[in-house]
């Protein structure tokens, strides 16, 4: 009565256990970014430029 459509359910049941079934895992999305923007640090454009050959430059 209340939730899904038990059509709909089995669908998504038997996607979800084809997918692990395929892959051998359950796929998640851990390790993965948002597909946000990242939000702009203020600091980011004032952090002082350092060359040196420790960073790949002529000391």
């Amino acid at each position: 009565m209340a939730g899904e459509e038990p059509a709909q359910q089995l669908r998504d049941d038997l996607m979800r256990f084809k997918r692990e079934q395929e892959l051998g895992y359950a796929p998640t999305t851990k390790g993965q970014s948002s597909g946000r923007a990242p939000e702009p640090q203020d600091n980011v454009l004032s952090a002082p430029h350092t060359s040196g050959a420790a960073n790949g430059g002529t000391p």
